[in-house]
Order: structure tokens, then C-alpha cells, then sequence
């Protein structure tokens, strides 16, 4: 892989599946930011109740109540569904700027514990590792260079405005000052990030596996099934309207009888890429069966569903696919059935055997159509 090839993907438009799956991630984050914060906030509390209390034990206390505080205004944000896309980055971001804020107020009491803590820098890993949960490498990359540069300035200053070897500081309880060592450090913070960047991008790839359908791109039926559910009962608690759709492809046995399999493949894979260009980026499409693809259209009604699909369907009929290295190409129509969860039911079962009854009778009645609305279901599987 090149460079230009992993910065393309770095920067490429995140896919819905794996923004929603992020999105879950943040929360399985908040949580066990919050659950750390509480563990690290018993230690200073232990050591005010041990007797007179250093003012490394007032930093310490002062840090990790501002990380509770956070901590529970994110996972209660995070919990109703605050969830924007720059939400990762930012909870990532104060993650390790905690860190590194708790290593500079070390520097009022020793500057040796900033540059040589045993403890406190080891949390840099915790918190670049937490970056795996949110499927965006993005995120990764941001949090382990920001971690890079603001302990690389830390180590920088320190050792520019203290002479951290001088014999004042002896016994050195903390150690000596050694660049060879910070430098060991800075390399570990750069392949911790390269690391979790490496196991999102795989986690992607293995989801984007176990969602999409291998020949179209397209989201495969189960993954579909699940996404409709998840946006019914939304639906349901918000009061909208969800539209379905499913369209079959009209005579597609012919060209696999004519012109073979091969050629099947490139007529479904371009209806494919047009139906992807086609819907909202918050529309769903996906590939339900051999020729058939399912649509999920949130907060539509019937009337602008049926606009876009016969849009759709005067493109794919105007349209023609090149099979062979000359001019053989090859041209298809489909049929579909629209449902809706204003008048055809509010159940995934429902909407989908109205739809598909629809799309029978549009195929009884000469192809090439779309039906939305009509005789009533039971009628409909008669056909």
C-alpha cells in the first residue's frame, strides 16, 4: 500500500455502518472513561486522608476531578444521543491533553516526575488504545500525534529550563535525565498510533465484509434487515415516516442465458453503482436477493419515494452497460413495489411483504413499473 493510497483512505467519507458503529464505540468509551477517572480519583482522596498532603496530592486531586467532571457530561451527552461526528475527536484530544496537563503540573514539584514517570505516561497508551473503539483510524492518527507532540514539548521544555543531572537534585528518587530514553518514548507513542491506526483499518475491512455484498458493494440483506429495524423504532418514538422499496430487475435470466455469468456480473454491478448515486446519504440500499435490491428511505413519505425511484428507473432504462471490449451492450428495465409506514403497517414483516406483493403485481401487470398502492395485500400474493 502507498502512501498516497493510505492517505486517500485515511481522508475518505466514513461509510453509515461504521459511523454507527463509532458512534457505539463512544459510548462503550465514556463508559470506561468514566469508570477510570472514579478508580484514579481514590488515590489522592487515600493519600488527603494519610496525613498533611503535598501539593503533588493537590494536583493530582485537581486533575482527576476535572476528568470525572468531563467524564460524566460525556457519557450522559453520549447516552441521550449526542453523538456528532467531531465528538471522537474532541473526548480523544482532551484524553491524552489530561495526560500530558497532569505531567505539567508535575513540574511545580519535581521536574524529574514530568520527564520520568512511571505511572502517568503509561496512561498515553490507555488513551491511544481507546481510539480503537470508534472504527475511525482517523481519530487514531489525531490522538497519538497530538500525544507525540505535546510530550515531545513537555521532555523539551523541561530539560531547556532545568538541569535535570545538576547534583541538586540528588539522590535523583526519580531518576536521572536521559534523551536516549525520552527518545525510546516518543518512538513507542508513534507505534502505539500506527498500531490501533492498523487494527481499525483491519476492523473496517472485516466489517465492511460481514455488511456489504461481495460482487455490488452494496449492504447485504442481513445487515439491511438490521438497519431497518433500528430506524422502525426510531420511527416509532419520533413519529416519522419510513418508505421501503423493493425493485427486481425485469428478464435478468436472458442475459445470463445470452451473454453468461460474466456479463450478468457487470450489468448488476452498474444498476449497482447507480442505485448508490442515486439515494440520500441518509437512505439505505442494499442487494436482497439475486436481482433484487431493497431500499429504506427514513422521514420520506410514499410521494417522494416514488419520485426518486422513477428517476432512478428512467436512468437505468436510458442506459446501456458494455459487456464486451467492442460495442455489444446490454440494456435493462426494472419493476418495484413501494410500502410505507403510514398505511401499510409498522412492522419490518409487513412493510417488506407489502412491498414485495407490490412488486409482483407491477410485474404481472407488464414490468417496466413501480406500484405503491392498490388492491389490498391479501389480494396482492394472489398474483
Amino acid at each position: 500500500m502507498t502512501i498516497a493510497h493510505s492517505w486517500r483512505r485515511l481522508l475518505a467519507p466514513r461509510d453509515r455502518e461504521l459511523t454507527d458503529a463509532g458512534a457505539t464505540g463512544e459510548l462503550v468509551v465514556a463508559r470506561s472513561r468514566m469508570v477510570l477517572s472514579a478508580l484514579l480519583f481514590v488515590l489522592p482522596i487515600g493519600n488527603l486522608f494519610e496525613g498533611s498532603p503535598g501539593p503533588e496530592t493537590w494536583l493530582g486531586f485537581g486533575g482527576v476531578s476535572i476528568a470525572v467532571v468531563v467524564s460524566i457530561v460525556v457519557l450522559m451527552a453520549v447516552r441521550r444521543g449526542f453523538r456528532p461526528a467531531w465528538l471522537g475527536f474532541a473526548t480523544s484530544l482532551f484524553d491524552v491533553s489530561m495526560i500530558t496537563l497532569l505531567l505539567v503540573t508535575f513540574l511545580a514539584i519535581d521536574p524529574h516526575i514530568a520527564v520520568n514517570s512511571r505511572t502517568t505516561f503509561e496512561v498515553y497508551f490507555l488513551a491511544i488504545s481507546a481510539t480503537c473503539l470508534r472504527y475511525d483510524p482517523r481519530i487514531c492518527v489525531v490522538a497519538g500525534v497530538v500525544a507525540t507532540i505535546q510530550y515531545g514539548g513537555l521532555v523539551t521544555f523541561t530539560a531547556l529550563h532545568w538541569s535535570l543531572n545538576s547534583s541538586t537534585y540528588a539522590p535523583y528518587p526519580y531518576g536521572y535525565f536521559s534523551w536516549a530514553s525520552e527518545a525510546s518514548r516518543l518512538v513507542l507513542l508513534v507505534g502505539a498510533t500506527l498500531l490501533c491506526k492498523t487494527i481499525v483499518e483491519r476492523s473496517e475491512e472485516l466489517r465492511v465484509m460481514s455488511t456489504h455484498d461481495s460482487l455490488t458493494g452494496l449492504y447485504n440483506r442481513a445487515y439491511f434487515t438490521e438497519r431497518l429495524r433500528e430506524e422502525l423504532v426510531r420511527a416509532e418514538r419520533y413519529g416519522h415516516t419510513v418508505v421501503v422499496a423493493i425493485i427486481d430487475l425485469d428478464l435478468f435470466k436472458t442475459v445470463n442465458d445470452q451473454w453468461g455469468h460474466d456479463a450478468g456480473d457487470m450489468v448488476l454491478r452498474s444498476v449497482a453503482d447507480a442505485l448508490r448515486a442515486a439515494v440520500r446519504r441518509t437512505d439505505s440500499v442494499a442487494r436482497y436477493g439475486g436481482e433484487e435490491f431493497a431500499f429504506m428511505f427514513p422521514e420520506t413519505n410514499v410521494d417522494e419515494a416514488l419520485q426518486m425511484m422513477e428517476r432512478l428507473r428512467d436512468n437505468i432504462r436510458a442506459s446501456a452497460v458494455r459487456i464486451r471490449g467492442d460495442d455489444q451492450t446490454v440494456g435493462t428495465t426494472f419493476s418495484g413495489g413501494i410500502a410505507s409506514t403510514s398505511g401499510d403497517g409498522e412492522t419490518l414483516e409487513l412493510l417488506m411483504r407489502q412491498a414485495d406483493a407490490r412488486l409482483l403485481a407491477a410485474k404481472a401487470a407488464g414490468r417496466d413499473r413501480i406500484f405503491t398502492s392498490g388492491a389490498p395485500l391479501v389480494e396482492l400474493v394472489g398474483h
